[in-house]
Formats: C-alpha cells, sequence, structure tokens
C-alpha cells in the first residue's frame, strides 16, 4: 500500500542530507540509507474507495492515437483534480502513474532523539515527481502486485523512481513522460509505442 524506497545511491548524496539541531544550537548533517515513503499508492486508494472514480482518468487504447496529456494533482491532496492516470494493459494488469510531493505521509518527518534533544526532520521524498507502476490483480497482496517502473523483477530499482521534469520511462508498449511542473500540478504524456 506504500512503498519502501531502497535505490542505489551515494551514501552521501546531498538530496538524502538532514540537519541534526542540538539544544545548545550545534547544527549537524547526517544522511539517510534508506527512505520510507508512507503515502498510500493512488491504486490503493482507489480500491479503498478513498478516490472518486472523477479523480481517476482511465485512459483507452483509442485515446493515445496522437498521445495524451494528463494534469495530475498531488495524491496527498488531490481536490477535484485527477490523482491517477490508469492505462488498462489487459483484463487484470494496469499502468499507473501518480503525482507525488512533500505533502500528507510523503513531507518529512519530525524526530526529537530522547537522549540528546537533538531534533531533525527525516525526508520522505528525495525529489518530487511522477511514480509509475504496473499492476497486476491476479497477484495476492504481499506476493508483489505492484512493479515500480524501473525494477527488474526483484523489488529494486537502480535510481530513485519518481519521474522528474523532461525524464520519461518506457513500460509494456507505452511511454509516460513527465512534460511539466508547475510546481502545484504534474503534467504527463502518454503515448503508445
Amino acid at each position: 500500500m506504500n512503498v519502501w524506497a531502497y535505490f542505489l545511491a551515494s551514501q552521501h548524496d546531498p538530496r538524502l542530507a538532514h540537519d541534526w539541531t542540538y539544544p545548545d544550537g550545534v547544527v549537524t548533517t547526517s544522511h539517510r540509507r534508506h527512505l520510507r515513503i508512507e503515502e498510500m499508492l493512488a491504486w490503493s486508494r482507489w480500491q479503498l474507495g478513498w478516490l472518486a472514480d472523477d479523480q481517476v482518468h482511465c485512459v483507452s487504447e483509442d485515446d493515445l492515437s496522437g498521445g495524451m496529456s494528463v494534469t495530475l494533482s498531488p495524491l496527498a491532496q488531490p481536490g477535484d483534480g485527477i490523482a491517477m492516470v490508469a492505462v488498462p494493459l489487459n483484463a487484470h494488469q494496469v499502468l499507473v502513474a501518480e503525482s507525488r510531493r512533500k505533502l500528507g505521509y510523503d513531507a518529512g518527518r519530525f524526530f526529537e532523539a530522547d537522549d540528546t534533544g537533538a531534533t531533525t526532520t527525516f525526508p520522505r521524498l528525495i525529489t518530487e515527481g511522477v511514480l509509475v507502476y504496473t499492476v497486476d490483480t491476479f497477484i495476492g497482496s504481499g506476493e508483489l502486485p505492484v512493479k515500480v517502473a524501473g525494477d527488474s523483477g526483484n523489488g529494486q530499482v537502480d535510481e530513485f523512481p519518481l519521474l522528474e521534469p523532461g525524464e520519461g520511462v518506457s513500460l509494456r508498449g507505452y511511454t509516460i513522460t513527465l512534460t511539466a511542473d508547475d510546481g502545484d500540478t504534474h503534467t504527463v504524456l502518454i503515448e503508445k509505442q
């Protein structure tokens, strides 16, 4: 329902840095070795009825004759916008794209160390962007029914899985490219290969 994000990155990647502030005003920097992205996936939210049908844009192959642009609102706070775009692959598989922002459970998590009184905010997302994944409804929960784009099948991706502006991913005969980020919404272009 959410994503543990283990990915290959330098131990001192500045995107993983967070500052510890001590009661005496001293500040030190640490680096996270993993991120726990806590915001529930759009697919799971939709299954639970937490996303209304009008917050899900289902794209058919006929819609994609020249490609289709869809503007995605942030999953954690979609308002009246589209929170998830879904492309059916067959009767039991779907390709999903959703906008992830540092909002809700994807915002940093405040932490206070009991023994020293130091405080920090652990990062949850290293960058905002669009998460692309497939879902196979024939595979049971706990048996990896969700595959994040870039996963070679072992549950590990080589890079942080969120697309940034200008980046795209080709998966299962479709290409999804993040074409715009206005700070509030992400716009993706979906094309049939």
